[in-house]
């Protein structure tokens, strides 16, 4: 068969040619449903100015423009993009065998998925001389799709989604506040509880969607979370969000970012409801400031332990035992968040006066409770005094 109009092969003979040229190119100008196989080996872009171990030397991990991206999306739309042209050139009962690191297979993996192909299966090869950690980072390896789960009768897709994530849980998250390899599963129905650390004794709970999370989450009994968050009982938050088989982001949410603020009452289930009169919660997921949520996995990219655990020790200095102090805490670091500049006043922050007035109707010295809780995120390491009546923010890493 004639593969192509006018490229010509760089070599051939009887049996075989190659041809020398840009691969989105060639693959544009191929003959459509021609090819049998193929076997892909794209840009696992790993240049990123690291550096590994060759041959007892260390050495840059940079391999060219070729291996570099922008950003995530830019990289899953590359992968995306020569997918589609090679499904176009693809018999119908052609087959595709792709190469990859842990760094760019998950993109590949849901890039086949978005472009209508169908996995038939995984090949992994244990590489057992991996070059000395020169960076020294700790890497926990997760494996980010869903596990298979075969011979079960689930009664309903929201049942079928929480074992998938439980268990995925279960088998690929650590514990973040201390480190250990694994978490160990509560009884099911436990109240507003579903893991916990066997080594540090921390609770975990999990909750998923598919889609993005918005600004709130639903949680369970109304009463039992304000009850757990008043006597400081309440479990650390696991926020996940998934696309099809894929893992595309963890958040934690440590427990003591939680205030009544951060949880709104439902209306009571009707009286033709089976639990009729029940009432429910939300959890105000915009409510909860961007220093108390520590991503683990973003856009199916796992981040190392080591900062995982860093971010989890910095967060932590914002600690609070006395509920009221941790509200105002929050509230005035959230009006931080809000405020667009690195760089901010006394001024803008008396801006959220009215807000702070309104939550707080009997205290009368709302200025003077901003400048208490700026002087503590001062004393924490969260803002820099620059001069009087100025601060900056300090971002995390």
């Amino acid at each position: 068969m004639k593969y192509f109009e006018t490229l010509k092969p760089f070599f051939s003979d009887k049996s075989s040619a190659l041809f020398l040229n840009d691969a989105f190119e060639a693959l544009e100008q191929m003959t459509p449903e021609s090819v049998d196989v193929i076997f892909a080996d794209p840009p696992y872009f790993l240049s990123n100015d690291g550096i590994s171990c060759s041959g007892g030397k260390r050495v840059s991990v940079n391999k060219g423009d070729r291996d570099k991206i922008e950003s995530v999306d830019e990289k899953h739309e590359f992968n995306r993009r020569w997918l589609r042209l090679c499904k176009k050139v693809l018999k119908l009962n052609g087959s595709i065998w792709i190469s990859g690191t842990l760094h760019n297979i998950y993109s590949v993996g849901l890039a086949l998925e978005q472009e209508g192909f169908k996995i038939i299966n995984n090949i992994t090869w244990q590489k057992t001389n991996l070059p000395p950690n020169s960076a020294c980072i700790i890497y926990i390896i997760m494996n980010l799709f869903f596990p298979e789960i075969h011979d079960l009768n689930f009664k309903s897709s929201s049942q079928r989604v929480r074992v998938l994530t439980e268990t995925w849980l279960k088998n690929e998250m650590y514990c973040p506040v201390c480190g250990c390899d694994s978490l160990s599963k509560i009884r099911n129905n436990a109240r507003m509880a579903d893991f916990f650390c066997e080594n540090c004794g921390e609770i975990y709970e999990l909750k998923s969607s598919a889609r993005n999370i918005g600004k709130s989450i639903l949680d369970g009994a109304y009463s039992a979370a304000m009850e757990r968050i008043n006597s400081n009982t309440n479990p650390n938050l696991f926020v996940l969000q998934y696309c099809s088989s894929l893992i595309e982001n963890l958040i934690l949410v440590p427990k003591y970012f939680f205030t009544p603020d951060t949880i709104k009452e439902r209306n009571p289930l009707s009286s033709t409801a089976r639990r009729a009169g029940y009432v429910g919660c939300v959890i105000l997921y915009e409510n909860i400031s961007q220093k108390g949520k520590i991503p683990i996995i973003e856009a199916h990219i796992e981040r190392d332990k080591k900062s995982v655990m860093e971010d989890y020790a910095c967060s932590a200095r914002l600690k609070v035992k006395s509920i009221n102090k941790r509200g105002w805490l929050f509230e005035v670091l959230a009006c931080i968040d809000k405020v667009a500049s690195n760089v901010f006043s006394i001024d803008d922050m008396y801006k959220f006066v009215p807000e702070l007035s309104a939550k707080h109707p009997d205290n009368k010295n709302v200025e003077a409770k901003i400048r208490q809780q700026l002087q503590f995120l001062r004393d924490k390491g969260f803002i820099e005094f620059l001069s009087p009546g100025v601060y900056r923010k300090i971002l995390r890493s």
